[in-house]
C-alpha cells in the first residue's frame, strides 16, 4: 500500500506534467508569448517555483529562451 509521501509525490508530479502540457501548449498557440516568472504563475495559477522549474526545463529543451526576465519561445523577438 502506497504511503502518504508516494501519494504525494505522485500527485506532484501528475501537477507538474500537466503545467509542462499548458505552457507548451500556449506557448504553441502563441509563439509571441513572453511572461516573466510572475506572470507566468498568475497565468497558469501555480506557484512560483514550480513554473520556474518548468520553465528553465523548457529553455534547457531549446523550446523556449529568457530575454532579461522573460521566457518566449525559441526564435522568437529575435532581430
Amino acid at each position: 500500500m502506497p504511503t502518504l509521501a508516494h501519494v504525494e509525490a505522485d500527485q506532484g508530479a501528475r501537477a507538474r506534467a500537466d503545467l509542462l502540457r499548458v505552457i507548451t501548449a500556449e506557448y504553441r498557440e502563441m509563439p509571441g508569448l513572453s511572461v516573466t516568472i510572475e506572470q507566468a504563475a498568475r497565468l497558469w495559477q501555480s506557484d512560483r517555483r514550480q513554473c520556474l522549474e518548468v520553465l528553465e526545463e523548457l529553455t534547457r529543451d531549446g523550446f523556449l529562451c529568457r530575454s532579461r526576465e522573460r521566457y518566449l519561445r525559441t526564435g522568437c523577438g529575435r532581430s
